[in-house]
């Protein structure tokens, strides 16, 4: 909704604006409101008198079309809307407070911004430099010396060339100073922001400007660079030459420096310490309203951030928090109740809990899609896939070392993309009977699986599906299948395969296959066979072809169908 009224605002006082570089915004917003307040005041208000009151009907008054224009053009700067006229004030900045002050929401990682280490010397070669490279700390890691100190070495090896871009060490220096001047923009920002909305309290600015200002403070008070930033001394930043602003340094010289600014007690400040809470269809699951704009809410459930969408009707689980989440069973709610209306979870952002140590999820009913990486790497030990999800996408459920059991309550799905690769517990699964779409690497990497149950309706098996699943000794192959990829059974554990509905095998199907000794394969690839497909085969042990006697000796294993 604010950023709504503020592209309204903006409209409004540009149009009426002489030239853009008469005075500034604030300025010329203050101007404008005043001159249409004159003027809506002078058109609809009656010259004061001392006549006798008269008990005619006043004759309705003529509105000019400047008059019209103005007032709609006031209507139109105050946006109209009820919510921005009567939004309620939050809690303004203390006038005594400490230099910083303390975080707000959840806590970053407990890593973070802790090391202390002495940076180390990159080698001058590029090639040197990738195992150097790989040795470096996680930049989020290092507490602010060691990043300064490491940005400050970097930089001069640079500056005075001893490495050159495009190389590890310039890609480390850049990601060291990338996180330096992450942290450093929180602070200056912080302190800018203070100011400006202190210059506003007391004036004549419409109250959602003002928690405007507030919610930005907020946003920098919840966010990772400062959380990390405030983790130990913020001395270092200002040795550094333009890294912070003649603001911030006179702000802190006020406000008792920064030596010590880390180790005070800090001054807990919430713009909206009092929380709107918001209702789910879990019984005992509740959250809270973070945000509300035109279309919707922002809100937290349990550490998880959704987008309610209400005019569009359907909730997005944007963000899981790690420090909130971990460790945790999950429950995803069906349906969000906000305003009267039962808004049902129907979405998720790719890779929303990729690598978040979660024990187990139970997602919405409701949800029609997973996304990308969306529960890569983490700790689940079973899924169950609701009926209503018509897609799963790429790498959903990649290196889920834990998961054993995934279920499917629908026998039907849409797109069924490669989503198991690396899950080395997993030792059965049935897909769906029906599939509209698959993808590549389904199971490559299961080096557990040992039975798996495709669609009926199966076409295609595409590229390395069942690559490294060294303990898959046998499979059954639907008729429907008339194609088989590349590398599809490659180093796998398949013993008997029968392919005698396929007319189409990729590349290195069969590589390294050494426990296959017996292979249906249609006749009609016969005659190809040796030149197409045995070249793969060479590294089978089992489905070696002999010259003898003049002519080629097939493996006893190796037998060619006709089929109609």
């Amino acid at each position: 909704m604010k950023t709504r009224n503020i592209l309204i605002l903006c409209t409004a006082f540009l149009v009426s604006m002489p030239s853009a570089d008469a005075q500034s915004f604030k300025d010329g917003l203050k101007s404008l409101g005043d001159k249409i307040g004159k003027q809506i005041v002078k058109t609809t208000s009656s010259k004061p008198t001392t006549s006798k009151p008269t008990t005619q009907k006043p004759a309705a008054s003529k509105t000019s079309d400047r008059d019209k224009a103005l007032q709609k053009q006031y209507d139109a700067m105050m946006g109209n809307v009820p919510e921005m006229e009567d939004e309620a004030p939050t809690v303004k900045l203390p006038n005594e407070h400490t230099a910083l002050f303390a975080p707000l929401g959840y806590p970053v990682e407990a890593a973070y911004g802790t090391l202390t280490v002495k940076p180390s010397m990159p080698p001058q070669s590029p090639d040197a430099q990738v195992n150097w490279s790989e040795k470096q700390p996680y930049v989020f890691n290092l507490n602010n010396k060691s990043l300064v100190d490491e940005y400050l070495l970097l930089d001069d090896c640079f500056k005075n060339g001893y490495f050159k871009t495009f190389t590890p060490a310039h890609a480390r220096y850049e990601n060291v100073g990338g996180e330096l001047y992450a942290r450093a923009k929180a602070l200056n920002k912080l302190v800018e922001l203070m100011a400006e909305a202190r210059s506003e309290y007391g004036g004549e600015s419409p109250q959602w400007v003002i928690n405007g200002l507030h919610d930005k403070i907020a946003s920098i008070l919840e966010g990772e660079e400062y959380k990390t930033l405030i983790k130990s001394s913020i001395s270092p930043f200002f040795t550094v030459k333009g890294l912070i602003n003649d603001v911030t340094k006179e702000y802190f010289q006020k406000h008792g420096g920064y030596e010590n600014a880390t180790k005070v007690t800090m001054t807990k400040w919430d713009p909206k310490p009092v929380k709107q809470s918001i209702s789910t269809s879990g019984s005992s699951q509740s959250g809270i309203i973070v945000s509300e704009n035109a279309s919707g809410a922002t809100v937290d459930i349990d550490g998880i951030i959704y987008i309610v969408h209400a005019s569009k009707g359907f909730a997005f689980a944007s963000e899981a928090v790690n420090t909130a989440v971990a460790g945790k069973d999950i429950v995803m709610p069906d349906y969000i109740n906000y305003k009267g209306k039962r808004i049902p979870v129907t979405e998720m952002r790719g890779d929303i809990f990729w690598g978040k140590s979660i024990k187990s999820i139970k997602l919405p009913s409701t949800l029609t899609e997973i996304s990308n990486a969306a529960l890569r790497e983490t700790d689940i030990s079973e899924i169950v896939i609701p009926a209503s999800v018509k897609i799963i996408q790429g790498a959903a459920f990649y290196g889920c070392k834990n998961l054993k059991k995934v279920v499917f309550e629908s026998d039907k799905i849409d797109e069924l993309h490669g989503c198991f690769q690396n899950c080395t517990s997993l030792q059965s699964i049935k897909l769906p009977r029906y599939v509209g779409l698959t993808s590549y690497e389904m199971f490559s990497g299961c080096t557990n699986l040992t039975s798996v149950t495709l669609p009926e309706n199966l076409t295609e098996i595409k590229d390395g599906t069942f690559e490294n699943c060294t303990k898959l000794t046998t499979i059954n192959i639907p008729a429907s299948v008339t194609k088989v990829g590349s590398h599809v059974f490659s180093d796998s554990g398949v013993v008997s395969l029968d392919l005698s509905h396929v007319l189409e095998i990729g590349e290195f199907t069969f590589d390294n296959c050494k426990s296959l000794k017996n292979l249906k394969l249609n006749s009609k690839l016969k005659d190809d066979f040796l030149m197409e497909i045995y070249p793969d085969l060479m590294t089978c042990p089992y489905m070696q072809v002999k010259w003898e006697n003049n002519q080629y000796v097939y493996p006893a294993g190796l037998e060619f169908v006709k089929t109609e």
